[in-house]
């Protein structure tokens, strides 16, 4: 049996910092993640507000249209002939608006989600701004049944406050979120079983039903273009306040000089008995590593 004896390993936890147990040497301290830069977003905003914009437009159209068939409608129910020509072309027009609109609708969800996602993914650069959940819940809570009703918001609250001037989410931005709820419900509304043989009334009661449908939609989304527009500009003003500061809790790289202090009036630096290091400068200076 050896005589020799092995000194006992530290725990985990009394392990001095850079030491590497397997190697039996000091490694150098690693320096804290840096800030991830941050990416420009009034880009995704001119897309999105864009977009935005057109479908307004068709909402608009929609509404004009909507009024000149319930007009039609109550023409034919009070006896009046109308040509064919006429009704077919009613008919294409309001075909031709909810084709644009139906179009549209989907490409406002993949650029609204494109400039969220990007204005959330932001916050990481930002220094005094913080976000609670992943970005990916960015696109995911839009289609989770129920927490689509609150995340998504929650989501833009964060966006909110990561701009500047400091401040909580305003009311409006609230106003717009019940909104869009609303919407969607009245776009369900709008949509109702008619059977194979509607009435004239009927008929007339659904045209009503997507003219408010279409206006409501109209309001919203003006409330829309405000939120991707006011949040966009709060986002680079924040970043244009930060970006000369350097990334919030990196540590000095190592083997750094440290920032120029007074040199300790004491002929040792360490504690009283501790010789200086072996080649130190004054007061017990480690000399400068070789690059």
């Amino acid at each position: 049996m050896s005589t020799l004896q092995h000194p006992q390993e530290p725990e985990d936890g009394a392990l001095p910092p850079g030491l590497d147990p397997t190697r039996d040497v000091m490694q150098p301290p690693r320096a804290a993640t840096a800030r991830p830069p941050y990416q420009p977003l009034a880009g995704r905003a001119a897309a999105a507000t864009a977009v935005l914009a057109l479908l307004l437009v068709i909402d608009v159209a929609s509404v004009t249209s909507g009024y000149f068939e319930v007009q039609l409608f109550d023409r034919l129910i009070a006896g009046e002939d109308i040509p064919n020509s006429e009704l077919e072309a009613s008919d294409t027009r309001v075909g031709m608006l909810g084709l644009g609109q139906a179009a549209l609708a989907v490409a406002c969800a993949i650029v609204f989600i494109s400039w969220m996602h990007r204005a959330y993914s932001n916050i990481d650069a930002l220094p005094t701004a913080h976000r609670r959940y992943g970005t990916g819940w960015t696109i995911g809570s839009w289609f989770v049944p129920i927490l689509n009703f609150f995340r998504p918001k929650q989501i833009v609250n964060d966006i909110w406050r990561s701009g500047r001037p400091v401040s909580e989410p305003p009311p409006w931005l609230m106003v717009w979120w019940i909104g869009f709820l609303i919407s969607g419900i009245l776009s369900r509304v709008a949509i109702p079983d008619l059977g194979e043989d509607p009435t004239l009334a009927q008929l007339k009661a659904d045209s009503t039903n997507y003219m408010i449908s279409d206006g409501f939609d109209a309001a919203v989304l003006v409330l829309a273009i405000l939120v991707v527009r006011v949040m966009t500009r709060r986002q680079e003003a924040a970043a244009d306040e930060c970006r000369d500061q350097p990334p919030d809790g990196a540590a000095p790289q190592p083997w750094a000089q440290p920032a120029t202090a007074a040199a300790p009036a004491a002929t040792g630096a360490g504690p009283v008995g501790d010789p200086p290091a072996p080649g130190a400068g004054p007061a017990g200076a480690a000399p400068d590593r070789p690059a």
